[in-house]
């Protein structure tokens, strides 16, 4: 922490807070689903439907809010989650119809609260990747762990607590995470999330210069995102690896508890049982905080000379905690009549009585504390590894695609543990049945190992590259900004004299425009464009004070006349912007196609060459505008930018239309002497006539009239070159439009 900046320590609270709020909400109905059936007079079937909506609204929105944290701002994703998440939450505290229509809006409520909880697992790993370096990821996301442990345990502890003390009963827990939601979202007017990519090294030289790393999600990322080796190996095995974890924590408490067969089902009285088996699920729980913690460090450490020591130490670990599981689930106590004289005690009696009655209690509690120390190896790890091999802005995507293949493996697993349950008849051998699953895990991130570092690398490579690309991109949106403050000195000189007001409008952007480089130039030490723009800004200032002494001046003549010198001066003084250049070339294919016009009756094979050389220069005029078009789904646009952007795109447009149509004349043009020629008018023969009736001075289409003999092939001919004509006036059409 000691390394932190303020804002980045802020941006860390903010995220407890959103994990505390996150994982207290998701599990705060659990401890009151007796309450919530009598409260809505429900059928205990139903019970589980509310936060099963959750989980899987949860899930599913995951995904989107994903996708738009790694767009757009990511505080923006918070305010409009916590909005969401709050309304739900408060929906539930205020749902006092104690019927099923209520337990319908309760169902709705929870679905709207997961909605809007979605966003809290791709927003954390996105900043957390932009707050802890590297080197501390595995231990930062342990730590993550551990918390999301205890705001569980606080969320359930809150239900019970609150739920039996307050007359909202099991609704008032809500209402605190409500109020909660509001806290977040006034903290986010005061808290700035860090930069993306602000803890990357290759991104520091950007950071020096003050500069933002400007690289955003677009939808083709996505397939690089579900293609990348290490990604999908992670995905996998969260979904395998969850479902080992998923029994224990919902079964393991019940192989012990349940009345029928569980293994205190000697005692009769539930006050006792239940939380006597609570407790020795508990102690499982405690090598899993334990291991998060340890595990995390020495993934870190290692991997400061291995890259493969964050994907190799869980494939490694997974190998112990198989064993581990089923040591301890065969070594977990049965209870028998030995115990019933000590059940008049309190807990601890109780418990120390079960160690001293059944010896394998000890190696029960060991064999927990190793499988639950290294079945944790893969929490801290997996987050850190998806934001070492993934870009800045694909990693909220990454982290919601990892958390739906986690709940869709835990639906899954809860969908199908009854039948589970039924196929291996005891509680003890399903779980053993789940930790089988370990086995493909430590094959997946064995394979992970195998293309971590090779990942790493591209992801390094590609960042160096866009270092490099970004200074040179800000150094060419810098020149584009000047050329756009350019083009408003022309636009001033042409609305000069016709409506001031414009011009006026027109030179205040180019000054601002122009001021604005100078600052950032002179800020980051950029001497040639400080120079170059600092020219600009001194003509453009004359410029507004001659625009000032002319619009004081009464005489029409004066007026006109200074307008006249002006509009001189920019001619002389101010090179053309580069887009107004493209805008000349622009008009010289136009020059080309009139000029084929005229030809048309005197040489048509130059005529049709003309037009070949315009459809060249569109070509040539689309390629560089579209040189200056930047990709909006890969950079943040300014509002001048995006301006700037469709005036380009409105000129590639313009020359994309003219091109295609220029061509269709051509090759119209083509065709028809095709049919000169199916009239007995060889190539040849035409050359011959276009030449000859140049020598006369004559228009070669009356010399092909005069040599035809018979009528009926003059009128053909005749009707052949009025297309020609209707030809170039149906293009004119088109170009006045």
């Amino acid at each position: 922490m000691q390394k932190m900046t303020k804002s980045e320590l802020f941006s860390l609270i903010l995220i407890i807070i959103l994990q505390f709020v996150s994982i207290a909400a998701a599990n705060m109905l659990i401890p009151s689903y007796s309450a919530v059936i009598e409260y809505y007079e429900v059928s205990k079937s139903l019970i589980g439907l509310p936060d099963s909506v959750f989980v899987f609204m949860s899930a599913g929105m995951a995904v989107i809010w994903g996708y738009y944290t790694d767009r757009i701002d990511r505080s923006k994703i918070v305010i409009i989650g916590a909005f969401l998440w709050s309304i739900g939450t408060t929906i539930t505290a205020f749902n006092t119809l104690q019927n099923v229509v209520g337990f319908r809006i309760l169902v709705a409520a929870r679905g709207l609260t997961g909605a809007g909880m979605g966003c809290v697992i791709p927003v954390a790993a996105s900043v957390m990747g932009d707050i802890v370096p590297a080197e501390d990821r595995s231990s930062w996301f342990g730590i993550m762990a551990i918390l999301s442990s205890i705001s569980n345990g606080i969320g359930q502890g809150l239900s019970s607590f609150f739920g039996a003390s307050t007359s909202w009963g099991w609704r008032f827990p809500f209402f605190l995470i409500s109020m909660m939601s509001i806290g977040v979202i006034v903290m986010l007017f005061f808290i700035k999330i860090p930069e993306r990519g602000s803890q990357e090294e290759e991104l520091t030289s950007l950071q020096d210069l003050e500069m933002e790393y400007l690289y955003q999600l677009s939808k083709k990322d996505i397939k690089k995102i579900l293609t990348k080796k290490t990604n999908l190996a992670i995905f996998f095995q969260g979904f395998l690896g969850i479902i080992p974890g998923t029994l224990v924590v919902y079964f393991l408490t019940t192989m012990f508890s349940d009345p029928n067969e569980g293994l205190f089902k000697i005692i009769a009285d539930d006050s006792i049982r239940l939380p006597i088996s609570s407790i020795m699920a508990a102690l499982v729980g405690i090598g899993y905080i334990v291991g998060n913690s340890a595990l995390a460090k020495v993934g870190d450490h290692y991997q400061k000379e291995n890259k493969r020591a964050r994907t190799l130490l869980p494939a490694i670990s997974m190998l112990f905690a198989l064993p581990a599981c089923i040591i301890f689930l065969y070594t977990a106590p049965e209870l028998d009549d030995a115990i019933l004289p000590y059940l008049d005690e309190n807990m601890l009696v109780i418990l120390v009585a079960i160690f001293q009655l059944y010896p394998t209690t000890i190696i029960y509690v060991i064999s927990a504390f190793i499988g639950s120390f290294f079945s944790s190896a893969g929490v801290p790890s997996r987050n850190a590894v998806l934001i070492d091999v993934n870009l800045p802005e694909h990693r909220g995507t990454t982290t919601s695609l990892f958390a739906l293949s986690e709940q869709v493996g835990k639906g899954i697993t809860l969908g199908l543990s009854y039948v589970l349950l039924t196929m291996f008849s005891t509680y003890r051998n399903m779980i053993i049945f789940a930790g089988l699953f370990w086995l493909p895990c430590g094959v997946l991130w064995y394979y992970a190992s195998r293309n971590v570092i090779s990942e790493m690398n591209e992801k390094t490579l590609i960042l160096k590259e866009r270092t490099q690309l970004t200074f040179i991109d800000y150094v060419f949106e810098l020149q584009i900004k000047m050329d756009q403050a350019i083009q408003y000195i022309f636009d001033f000189k042409r609305d000069l004299g016709k409506d001031n007001e414009a011009a006026k409008k027109k030179l205040d952007k180019a000054n601002k425009i122009f001021n604005g480089i100078e600052s950032v130039a002179r800020r980051k030490e950029m001497t040639e464009i400080l120079h170059k723009v600092h020219n600009y800004f001194l003509k453009a200032q004359l410029l507004k004070r001659d625009f000032k002494k002319i619009i004081s001046k009464k005489d029409a003549k004066e007026v006109e006349e200074d307008i006249k010198q002006v509009k001189k001066k920019i001619d002389t003084e101010w090179e053309p912007s580069d887009i107004e250049k493209i805008e000349v070339l622009y008009d010289s294919g136009n020059l080309k196609v009139v000029e084929s016009r005229l030809q048309r009756r005197y040489d048509l094979f130059r005529s049709i060459s003309l037009l070949k050389e315009a459809c060249d220069i569109f070509e040539r005029v689309e390629l560089l505008a579209r040189e200056r078009l930047v990709d909006p789904d890969a950079k943040k646009l300014t509002d001048e930018e995006e301006e700037y952007q469709e005036y380009i795109k409105d000129l590639i447009v313009k020359a994309v239309k003219s091109r295609l149509d220029t061509t269709d004349l051509r090759e119209r043009l083509k065709e028809l002497m095709g049919e000169l020629v199916e009239q007995g008018i060889s190539q040849e023969k035409l050359l011959d006539i276009i030449d000859r009736a140049s020598e006369i001075k004559m228009p070669y289409t009356d010399v092909i009239i005069d040599l035809i003999p018979k009528r009926r092939g003059r009128r053909e001919i005749e009707k052949l070159l009025s297309a020609i004509d209707a030809m170039f006036d149906e293009y004119d059409k088109w170009c006045k439009e």
